[in-house]
């Protein structure tokens, strides 16, 4: 220190820079050498912000030694600088060191408000410390009992009780609310979201009280015209649901677009808010505008094997639950069935059932395109509990076995058959249920329906038994064949020699598809 006061007496320039930049403050502060910053400070060292054209003195930084930020923990020298005027300024309209202090540990040590720091100075994007506090969930209170201001707004309109929400901070959330932040403040940004929007998106029940407590408008909306009951629900948060309809919150509200909270559950699939909304709006006033149409996710079916991506779309003037299942949906829906069944009259539930196999009404007896519909068996049990003929024919003569023979449900072909179903019954075509599973090549459903009774050797309009379906395997398919089908239709007396209309036996079909274990079996 002798050495740097006896240069400075003969004239050395207290802001003279190296290569870097930096002036022997920046290497005091890093030090945190009280004394030299006091000795430099003395003899004219430029502690205004302004003058650094490189790092400010609190943000000097060494990777490998030293840490310049260190110095915001040193309440000596940090009085200093106070002593100067400079703990408010912006670096280039950027952090001041009242903001940096809140972004490190030195929080606990609240020095730069003792030495007169602005708590309501704003960095370049508009957040004030508290905002930056509010962020990593501390230090919130010393901020808030030196006058920072809880609804500050940054250039996205955001306060700082926005970023505690976002932040998940309950009791940074709590405190703010105390010192009276705006619990529906919109911020400025596209969705012109609420504290309240933002915790129940998150699921943050406790969040979501505090700020119901604090007088939060459970119905507020975002510029899409939802509110925090649409967001909750379509994450499938049912505690936060179930706190904003005990606070108020409109189950029926509409969007822009016109969905509800009931709509989003529906469209996310969240179950467990589906029952709560469900059970909320009634069973009458559900069955008087529901028409739930359930909707898969193609590509997430094949990439997860599974089907849970399934809609509900609700028209107000829909006299019924319609259009239940499409598409092999059978894998899946077992939950959102239940849900169906405890939340929804009888009536309206068989009238999705006969919607669920492709009949509109049991009088208007047709099954459109069997190929976009699939059983599931526990609503056919349902169907048929409640007196439907399981031998109903659509205009094409096909039955209900014919479409689960379709889709190779085993369950529901086994609930017709046990209700009386005939095992032989023949579309337009000719073709019974056994010659549909031997075409889709369901083994287990094929022997299901020979145990049941059905002929191995009926043949449809082409004389085609359902052995040469199976001899013949999949379309467009070379050396396929149905191995195990045929293997069955064999030990079960189905006659390896027949021939069609055109005299082909089932190994004419076999040996034009090369589909040689299966001609090995004929």
């Amino acid at each position: 220190m002798k050495v740097a006061e006896l240069l400075l007496k003969h004239g050395a320039d207290p802001n003279i820079r190296d290569k870097e930049g930096k002036t022997p403050l920046h290497y005091a502060a890093r030090h945190c050498g009280y004394d030299a910053v006091a000795l430099l400070l003395r003899y004219g060292a430029e502690a205004d912000l302004e003058a650094f054209d490189e790092v400010p003195w609190f943000d000097t930084t060494d990777e490998e030694y030293y840490d310049g930020r260190r110095v915001l923990g040193q309440r000596g020298i940090m009085k200093l600088f106070a002593e100067r005027g400079v703990l408010s300024m912006c670096y280039r309209g950027c952090e001041t060191p009242l903001h940096r202090i809140y972004k490190h540990d030195y929080y606990k040590q609240p020095w730069l408000l003792e030495f007169g720091g602005d708590p309501n100075v704003r960095d370049r994007l508009g957040r004030t410390p508290l905002h930056h506090a509010a962020a990593e969930g501390r230090g919130l209170e010393p901020l808030l009992e030196a006058g920072a201001d809880p609804n500050a707004r940054d250039k996205d309109g955001k306060t700082p009780l926005h970023y505690a929400v976002a932040h998940r901070h309950s009791d940074a959330v709590k405190l703010l609310l105390d010192y009276g932040a705006e619990v529906d403040g919109e911020s400025a940004e596209a969705l012109c979201l609420t504290p309240l929007h933002i915790a129940a998106l998150r699921g943050d029940a406790e969040e979501v009280e505090s700020l119901l407590k604090s007088g939060a408008d459970p119905n507020v909306r975002d510029v899409f015209g939802r509110t925090p009951l649409h967001y909750a629900s379509a994450r499938n948060h049912k505690a936060v649901a179930e706190l904003l309809l005990s606070r108020g919150a409109d189950p029926n509200a509409k969007d822009e677009r016109g969905k509800t909270p009931l709509d989003l559950a529906a469209w996310r699939c969240a179950l467990d808010v589906l029952e709560l909304l469900l059970h909320r709006v009634g069973e009458a006033e559900a069955a008087r505008k529901a028409e739930c149409l359930w909707r898969l996710d193609f590509e997430t079916k094949t990439r997860r094997r599974c089907w849970p991506y399934i809609a509900w779309a609700l028209k107000a003037d829909a006299p019924s639950v319609e259009y239940v299942l499409r598409d092999a949906a059978y894998a899946g829906c077992g939950e959102v069935a239940s849900v169906l069944r405890r939340r929804f009259p009888a009536q309206v539930v068989r009238r999705a059932a006969f919607k669920l196999v492709g009949l509109p009404l049991p009088e208007e007896l047709r099954l459109q395109d069997l190929r976009e519909y699939c059983i599931w068996g526990k609503a056919v049990g349902l169907l048929l509990s409640r007196g439907v003929d399981p031998n109903m024919r659509d205009v094409n003569g096909l039955t209900l076995l014919h479409a689960a023979a379709w889709c190779g449900d085993e369950s529901a072909a086994e609930h017709l058959l046990k209700a009386g179903a005939d095992p032989n019954a023949r579309d337009a075509e000719g073709n019974t249920p056994l010659h549909i599973a031997a075409r889709r090549m369901f083994p287990q459903v094929a022997l299901l329906l020979l145990k049941h009774g059905a002929d191995p050797n009926a043949r449809n309009a082409r004389g085609e038994t359902p052995l040469h379906i199976a001899a013949r395997g999949a379309e467009h398919t070379i050396g396929s064949g149905n191995y195990a089908v045929v293997s069955i239709l064999v030990k079960h007396g189905a006659d390896v020699n027949a021939g069609d209309k055109d005299g082909n036996t089932p190994l004419h079909y076999a040996a034009a598809r090369c589909a040689f274990a299966t001609a090995g079996i004929l």
